[in-house]
This record gives C-alpha cells, structure tokens and sequence, in this order.
C-alpha cells in the first residue's frame, strides 16, 4: 500500500542549461514509478512539464517555508492530481503557477482537507479568469488582516444593507450624487458591481451611461468579461445577484452585482498563503 508522500525539493529556482538534461532524467526517474503504476502521464513525462512541475514545488515549498510552520506529507491522493493537472501550465504563466505553487503550499503546512476540490476547480482556470477572480476578491486592497470568515458575503443581506442605508438618510434628488453613493457602498473587497439604473418617473439614469464612466475602475463587467464570469459562476466561486425596483426617495432602484462565494475565498486563501486567513474548516 502506497502512503503519503513527502515532498522536501530543495533546489534553485534558476536551472543552469546543461544542468536541464540531467535534472529531468532524474525527476522522471522518481516520479516514473508512480505515473506507470497509476498510468497517468505514460511511460516519459515531456520535459515542458517537468519544468513547469518543479517550478510549483520549488516554488510552493518557498511559500510554504516562509509560513514558519512544519511541512507535513500531502495525501497522494491530493498530491498526484495536483502534480499532473499544475504540469500542464505553460512555465512562464507566473499566474497560474503562482496559484498552483500556493494551493501545494497549503497543502504541505496541513490545509489539505478540500485539495482534490480545489485542485479540480483549478485546472478550469485559464491566467485571464483567475487574474479576474483574483481582482474581485481583493480589489487592490491588503487582506492579510482579515480572515475568510470576516470577508465572506452573503449577497442578500449585501443588497439589503445598500437599501438600508440609502433610505437611512435624504441622499437628495440628484441622480449623479446617489449613484456614486452606490457604487461607493459596492466598491470593497469580495463584490463586483455591474450596472445601476435609477427612475423617477419621467426619466431614467444608468451607470455606467456617459463614455467615461464606462472605463471606470470601480466598475468590473459582466458583459465585458462575460466568459470570464460564466466560468467563476460556474465554478461556484461568484454569485450573481440584484435588487430591483426598490422604492428609495424618489427614485425607484435596481442593481446587478456579484460577490464571492465562501469556497471562492477559501480557494483564494489556499492559492495566496500570507494573504488571507482561511476559514475555520476544521479540517486538517
């Protein structure tokens, strides 16, 4: 019976080029036994994939190092879909293989309990999807402070809350200056405001409306990224939500908004060891 296998590389980072041929003789030496045994990767593994693999362990044990806490064995059945599916990134998407260097990271300091899940889910992201999802959890702000507990969303009482607080007080009757309050309120970590319509009766207003405001940073589409949010939704890692005709002042308002999911922060948290605190699964 296999059991867990330990992973302990200690190499550079840089590989000298006549070192390269030697290196990937011997990393497919060691890891030749298990793949034919299991046969998921045939009798040689190509050597793109090997330099991508080594370049996630050699990165992911520096990540894992820096946490300061014991590296333990990671579970081969966590291990060996992480190592095949993270072999198939290009070498140079520093994106991906930063996240599949984190997610080993985890994974070798004990936060292994969801690793074939997040493994899986993973491998369904291509650099311009994650660099996305990314983005929307922590819209450039530092959330090392923070645990995924303390971000997580539920995106009903989110809608709720910008309703209360508009009605909390007389935000006036100019429709620029009450849009901007809302898209203020939604710009914080974990939520991606899309559209905003208000009407009065005689008129409507939409954001993003002028040219401008199309390009605003605060704004994160989905019309424009639309690939990109079909697969997070898909994924589970987005929730797409609204509230409609909400009678506020004069103005009847509706918005369309996303927001994180508990297993997309979890995930995020996994990928980005340092950045942000996990939940409490209670896990191993």
């Amino acid at each position: 019976m296999i059991g867990p296998i330990k992973i302990g590389l200690d190499v550079k980072t840089t590989i000298p080029e006549a070192s390269t041929g030697r290196l990937v003789d011997a990393l497919t030496d060691v890891i030749r036994p298990v793949t034919e045994s299991f046969g998921l990767l045939g009798d040689r593994i190509r050597l793109h994939r090997v330099e991508t693999t080594l370049k996630v362990a050699t990165l992911g044990m520096e990540i894992a190092r820096a946490q300061q806490i014991p590296i333990q064995s990671v579970p081969l059945k966590g291990l060996l879909p992480l190592i095949e599916k993270s072999s198939l990134e290009d070498v140079d998407d520093d994106q991906m293989v930063s996240m599949w260097a984190g997610l080993l990271a985890s994974a070798a300091v004990g936060q292994s309990d969801l690793l074939p899940r997040y493994t899986t889910i993973l491998s369904e992201l291509n650099s311009a999807t994650a660099r996305l999802f990314e983005h929307i959890v922590a819209r450039d702000h530092d959330l090392s402070i923070h645990s995924a507990d303390e971000l997580g969303l539920d995106a009903d009482l989110t809608g709720d809350w910008v309703i209360r607080e508009l009605r909390r007080e007389d935000r006036g009757t100019d429709p620029e200056i009450f849009i901007e309050f809302i898209v203020e309120m939604l710009n914080f970590p974990g939520a991606a405001l899309d559209t905003i319509a208000l009407a009065d009766g005689e008129n409507s207003y939409d954001w993003p409306g002028l040219p401008g405001e199309m390009d605003d940073p605060r704004r994160i589409s989905h019309d424009q990224n639309f690939l990109g949010f079909s697969t997070l939704e898909n994924l589970g890692l987005l929730e797409r939500h609204s509230f409609q005709q909400a009678s506020i002042g004069q103005f009847l308002v509706s918005v369309w908004y996303h927001v994180v999911t508990p297993i997309g922060y979890d995930l995020y948290a996994c990928c980005n060891p340092g950045k942000l605190k996990r939940f409490n699964t209670g896990g191993s």
